[in-house]
């Protein structure tokens, strides 16, 4: 399949990868990298809904493989439509900031812009799937069958870092439908899930609706605590004016 993955490359001329620092975009740059005749740029949409901790990667891995890397600013909150947090939100989202990413590859020349959607993705009900097909975005790792598993073993084989680990997606997935999105519970999400990740635990998930927030950990790693990590927790939301109403197993 890695074959498969640099022959669709080699023939492309210069184009560009929605880059998000995840385990997906991430292969796609590190084939690129090697098998991209003209070249390509990554592009990564630098939002309030990433997690800080995927822009670290991405900028990492850029730096790591020494491939073009830039960062489009965007603010899907600014969008009323997307900040009221409506049912179709996920993909008015997805066509703005694909949208942008278009335009900047467009702008730079380029012939196309690929993104890391892969083959389970596909059987998954994504709205915004459709924002791809409208704005005629290529997904190589889905049009070769490329499934997760297949990702992490060619992610592994390439040396690639934590190949293994879950994707933090769109900090907007942790409020509830119909709760505005704002800065400040974007900011409590991605603050509580930081902290617990920085005592060594390799996830988390933040529910919060605004007035209380729940931690999600998975079972393995919330059954044994590590000392003073929930009064930690207890400590952030309490500075974000939150009730934090506990930790619990995640549940997808």
């Amino acid at each position: 399949m890695l074959k498969d993955l640099a022959r669709l490359f080699e023939g492309m001329g210069r184009f560009a990868v929605a880059f998000s620092g995840g385990v997906d975009s991430s292969l796609l740059c590190a084939v690129a990298a090697r098998a991209a005749n003209e070249g390509f740029v990554a592009v990564t949409a630098e939002t309030p809904f990433t997690h800080g901790s995927d822009l670290e990667r991405a900028r990492a891995l850029a730096t790591r493989m020494g491939f073009e890397h830039r960062l489009v600013s965007i603010d899907p909150a600014a969008d009323p439509s997307i900040a009221s947090n409506r049912s179709d939100r996920c993909y008015l989202c997805k066509k703005l900031i694909m949208g942008r990413l278009s335009a900047e590859a467009a702008n730079l020349g380029l012939n196309a812009l690929m993104d890391g959607t892969n083959a389970d993705d596909m059987g998954e009900d994504r709205p915004g799937l459709r924002a791809l097909r409208e704005l005629g975005i290529r997904s190589p790792l889905a049009e070769l069958g490329m499934n997760r598993a297949a990702v992490v073993s060619l992610s592994v084989e390439l040396g690639l870092p934590d190949p293994y680990r879950r994707n933090a997606a769109c900090l907007a997935t942790r409020i509830p439908r119909g709760v505005a999105i704002t800065p400040g519970l974007l900011r409590l999400a991605e603050g509580l899930e930081s902290r617990v990740l920085a005592t060594g635990l390799s996830f988390a998930r933040v529910r919060t609706d605004g007035i209380s927030a729940t931690v999600e950990l998975l079972r393995e790693e919330a059954e044994n605590l590590p000392p003073g990590l929930e009064a930690a927790l207890e400590k952030i939301a309490r500075e974000a004016g939150v009730h934090l109403s506990g930790i619990r197993c995640y549940e997808k």
